[in-house]
């Protein structure tokens, strides 16, 4: 479907394509929330607003995250994906940093790298890099300007389901691995579809999460077979030639390639990450050398000196051709007053501005004005030092908690960082702690949340237990997945679970001094947020930091910022915006908020800390709970007031009918209903029949006997909003000529039962008569989009899936129009070793599979 063209009901339902052209739309309206200063309009009261005042942790630009591709220009550069900011950075031999970028402009609009991971240059220079969330391949020139993309989510020819790894050779035809798809696909320069190869097994020419790639001088392909433990040899034209390699530390052997590169003799390198090393091999395989280095992707440079990128040591290393170490560059944010993935932030009573520096294990102060004055902390179990502090709080006489997820512990010191005393061990009894992730003090008690519990505990200031509430559910008090702990001077405690921002769920919870539930609002209730951070100030406002998982499609929808709430929820302001700059944020979690009522956003993923200032309004904000706004009165530009369903409502069938109020004189109505994770079907459609509009509705339907296409899935939260059009002639999707969008609201459809999945062949025990073998099964129901697979040879795999060695295949049919086949072929099989396996139905997008058949067993010849 091409958004925008007046469609009926009926095409509309024959669109899979839809949300690809709503989503690159909405990404440029997302540019609204990436200003410094956002100021929208609350639905009572006064206006408030606040501007980016500064950022403390910000570090030099020789600061790498997680250094992924590498690639070399003909000018001797190096390209490189840093994963952990999600930038593109070209970079001297040196490693002094030319240009970098993570923003670009599309003819839609502005949009952002989300998960850069191959890059490769081409003879001009421009830089290929793929995007595995966006499954999109970007080209850019030497300075970052886009030139041409190509690909999207799916399975034919030209589509992605993981783009990692890219290659280019010398007429600059691109060679792109799909590390979920299981192959690697050809394209011209321009992003036109040539060839693929591979395809998921074990056999000769198959791969199973290829990554790498790397294409030598006369046009011969090398991929890494990451899940084959093999490398694996194709000719230009996609023709297997030849392979060597399995699992083993021996010679010539791997644990998990990745990273490929070609040197000036043809000899392949290959980064062997699990065995911590690198290994060359001659064309045919000959095994040549080895040296050890923690290396993922591997390049070659002219002078033949091989650069490896280390993620986990946030650097690149650069050896000789004999293996030998020639330097370092780039690295994590260390030093004093830099930050590697802050997850907490506190003020303390002059001011000065205290930050969890979750990943250098450390606890940092800055003055007012972002300044760095000290810290203290190291990584260790002993008093004073600290395995992954993820919030810390700050009460009035200026002590500070901090609360460590590693050590499953609380420790109190001064406020010059001497240690005081300390509490809690692993556990799940009064005072013990799993993975707590937050902490939160009013000076008379703290909070503790105990996420791996699913519960807060309560101690007084020395560290003494007093009570515990909550439990794993949906329920009222209890969490999914608690994520931040704010306590108010009166005690009241305000619990935000993760979890509801995509279930009809406890998004934010308010509970009494004792425990008891006093307020619950539902991811219906707030303004589209995914809460991951939350503070109350002296007036009962709210603040929540908000993160997507991933960002839903409308615009409204939270999209890294914060969003400021009254007492009774209602929208007061929000800051923020994705992005690398001032004023935007990737991955905010922790906040603070000063007596002036200024902001303080932990910018996890930017590794920073920003500041956000207020600026206070003419007259003053009124509180408490708001007059409830009269009866909309409708007009020709009037928004379509919604009636059903509405505010979380369950359904009983994926078929909903969808009412509203129509302003008067109406001759078009524009539809959008959108999951709320972004990922699945749903509608965005036109109609302007003459009945249709009149009548104020459009039906859903069930697909028929429960089979697809499905326009709506089951256990799914959807957003639905409508706008409408007053002209005699047809519009298209843009906004002139439209009014204005409706407000939006949301429905939840319903659990889908249990599928019946029997296991057919091969029988339990039965002894096999080759080396392979067909596992086969009858399934029940036809609502089933693909069929996941374990095998494992752990015997516990019937009595602890979890610790089971498994491997996993499946089948994806985007859009359920086919149904998937009911087997799968093993690869070759171990002789003499017993095997099992399971399957489960999977429906694309559902987010909470059925549960596991029994497993089976069978024993190879």
């Amino acid at each position: 479907m091409t958004v925008g063209a007046t469609m009926s009901p009926a095409a509309a339902r024959r669109a899979p394509q839809w949300k690809r052209a709503c989503l690159k739309a909405s990404l440029a309206c997302a540019l609204l929330l990436a200003s410094v200063a956002v100021s929208p309009r609350p639905s009572h009261g006064d206006e408030v607003s606040y501007r980016f005042s500064f950022a403390a942790g910000t570090v030099a630009p020789d600061r790498l995250e997680r250094p992924l591709g590498l690639a070399v220009d003909r000018q001797g550069n190096v390209v490189l994906a840093d994963g952990g900011m999600a930038r593109i950075q070209r970079r001297t031999a040196g490693g002094e940093l030319l240009a970098q970028w993570s923003s670009f402009t599309t003819s839609k609009g502005a949009e952002r790298l989300i998960a850069p991971r191959g890059v490769a240059v081409d003879t001009a220079g421009n830089i290929a890099v793929t995007d595995a969330q966006r499954k999109t391949v970007r080209v850019f020139s030497p300075q970052g300007l886009l030139l041409r993309s190509f690909g999207s989510e799916g399975t034919a020819d030209g589509d992605f389901l993981r783009p990692v790894g890219i290659a280019v050779d010398g007429q600059n035809n691109l060679y792109v691995v799909d590390e979920e798809a299981s192959r690697v696909q050809k394209f011209r320069a321009d992003g036109a579809f040539v060839l693929k190869l591979g395809g998921l097994g074990g056999g000769q020419g198959q791969l199973r999460l290829p990554t790498g790639i790397a294409v030598d001088g006369d046009g011969s392909l090398y991929i890494a077979d990451t899940g084959n433990n093999l490398l694996q040899k194709f000719d230009a034209q996609g023709r297997y030639l030849r392979q060597w390699g399995g699992l083993g530390t021996e010679d010539g052997r791997f644990q998990r390639p990745v990273g490929l590169a070609i040197d000036a003799e043809g000899n392949v390198l290959v980064a062997d990450t699990g065995n911590r090393r690198v290994q060359k091999f001659s064309p045919q395989g000959e095994f040549l050398a080895k040296w050890d280095a923690a290396a993922e992707w591997l390049a070659v440079d002219a002078s033949g000196a091989v650069l490896t990128s280390s993620p986990q040591g946030s650097r690149v290393d650069r050896y000789s051709t004999s293996g030998d170490l020639k330097g370092s560059w780039g690295r994590a944010g260390a030093r004093d007053g830099e930050l590697r993935a802050p997850r907490g932030v506190a003020l303390d009573p002059q001011g000065n501005i205290l930050v969890a520096d979750s990943l250098n294990h450390r606890v940092q102060v800055f003055d007012p004005q972002g300044k760095f004055l000290r810290s203290w902390g190291t990584l260790g179990t002993q008093t004073g030092q600290f395995d992954t502090p993820v919030a810390l709080t700050v009460d009035r006489q200026g002590l500070v908690y901090v609360v460590e997820a590693g050590n499953n512990r609380v420790q109190k010191f001064d406020s010059a960082g001497k240690f005081l005393a300390t509490w809690g061990r692993s556990g799940s009894g009064e005072g013990e702690f799993q993975s707590p992730a937050a902490i939160a003090t009013n000076g008379a008690v703290v909070l503790v949340l105990d996420t791996g519990n699913y519960r807060v505990q309560k101690f007084d200031t020395s560290g003494k237990f007093l009570a515990s509430w909550g439990s794993q559910g949906s329920g009222n008090g209890q969490f999914l997945s608690p994520v931040a702990v704010a306590v108010d001077a009166a005690g009241n405690a305000y619990v935000a679970d993760y979890a509801g921002g995509d279930r009809v769920s406890n998004a934010l919870q308010r509970f009494g001094p004792d425990g008891a539930l006093l307020q619950r609002w539902t991811s219906g209730d707030l303004p589209n947020v995914n809460p991951t951070g939350i503070v109350v100030d002296g007036l009962g406002n709210i603040y929540l930091a908000d993160h997507p998982r991933p960002a839903s499609l409308f615009p409204q929808a939270g999209r890294d910022r914060v969003v400021k709430l009254d007492p009774s929820g209602r929208l007061l302001a929000q800051v923020g915006g994705p992005g690398i700059e001032n004023g935007q944020l990737a991955g905010p979690t922790a906040l603070a908020v000063s007596a002036d009522a200024d902001i303080f956003v932990a910018d996890t993923m930017n590794q920073r800390v920003q500041k956000f200032s207020f600026l206070r309004p003419t007259t003053p904000i009124s509180v408490g709970t708001p007059t409830p706004a009269p009866p909309p009165v409708l007009s020709p530009v009037d928004a379509p007031f919604l009636l059903s369903p509405g505010a979380g409502a369950a359904l009983t069938s994926v078929a909903v009918s969808l009412s509203w109020k129509n302003p008067p004189s109406v001759t078009q109505y524009h539809l959008q209903v959108v999951p709320h994770t972004g990922d699945g079907p749903g509608l965005d459609l036109i109609v302007g029949d003459t009945a249709l509009v009149q009548a104020a509705s459009y039906t859903i339907p069930a697909p028929a006997l429960g089979r697809g296409p499905y326009l709506l899935l089951p256990d799914m939260t959807y957003y639905w909003r409508v706008r409408t059009a007053t002209l005699g002639s047809p519009l298209g999707a843009g906004d002139e000529g439209w009014n204005s969008w409706s407000e939006i609201r949301t429905f939840r459809t319903p659990t889908r039962s249990a599928l019946g999945v029997i296991p057919v062949a091969p029988h339990d025990g039965q002894m096999l008569a080759g080396p392979s073998t067909t596992l086969s099964w009858r399934y029940t129901s036809g609502d089933v989009f693909y069929f996941e697979v374990q095998m494992s040879t752990d015997p516990a795999f019937e009595t602890d899936p979890e610790k089971a060695r498994a491997s996993v295949a499946w089948n994806v049919v985007h859009g359920g129009e086919t149904s998937p086949g009911n087997s799968w072929n093993t690869p070759s099989l171990e002789k003499g070793i017993d095997y099992y396996w399971r399957v489960r139905p999977r429906v694309q997008g559902d987010g909470k599979p059925v549960p596991w058949s029994p497993a089976w067993r069978f024993r190879a010849p």
